[in-house]
């Protein structure tokens, strides 16, 4: 486990501002907006979508931040009926922001399709990145979504891709078999 002090694992918004004026310099780009320079660089280059917003009270809107490279679309489409999503829970808390990562079975293992940057881990955020999700990918509408105990997953899941049947993941379920087992 990291040190909470590792800059490389923790790192300051001015390391973020350093990386991303460092990254406008090397592209020739002399913005310093992350947005800007996910815009010119990312998406014409290569189809891939990325969102990101910051977080504005007087909106009443939390920071966002979702991306899908082209690889993963063409996965989603290919493996879709049936996604996982997750989150990072207690182990990436950086200044209350919270990683999830949406992911297909494929032939061989999991592999992520999405993934998002979130405030809140509430149903209204997470839906809002599972709409978007559902937004750049036409005809994606998977029919099972595998997750943990997350009520705000299930309920986001339900609001963002109709009714899904939800479905527990196997190290939870593991979990109840042991706990009852001990019993």
């Amino acid at each position: 486990m990291p040190l909470p002090t590792s800059r490389a694992f923790n790192p300051y918004d001015k390391d973020i501002a350093n990386y991303v004026q460092a990254a406008s310099k090397k592209f020739g780009d002399d913005r310093s907006d992350p947005r800007s320079v996910m815009e010119s660089h990312c998406l014409k280059e290569t189809g891939d979508r990325y969102f990101y917003r910051t977080a504005d009270p007087d909106l009443g809107t939390s920071f966002l931040f979702i991306s899908q490279t082209q690889w993963q679309k063409v996965l989603l489409a290919l493996y879709g009926v049936l996604v996982l999503i997750d989150s990072t829970y207690n182990t990436t808390n950086h200044r209350n922001q919270y990683l999830f990562f949406v992911a297909v079975r494929t032939r061989f293992h999991y592999m992520p399709v999405a993934q998002f940057l979130v405030e809140h881990q509430d149903e209204r955020t997470i839906s809002e990145a599972l709409s978007m999700l559902v937004e750049w990918n036409p005809g994606f509408c998977p029919k099972f979504v595998v997750s943990d105990f997350a009520e705000a997953i299930h309920n986001a899941a339900r609001l963002s891709f109709g009714d899904p049947q939800i479905l527990l993941c196997s190290f939870h379920r593991e979990g109840l078999a042991q706990l009852a087992e001990e019993k």
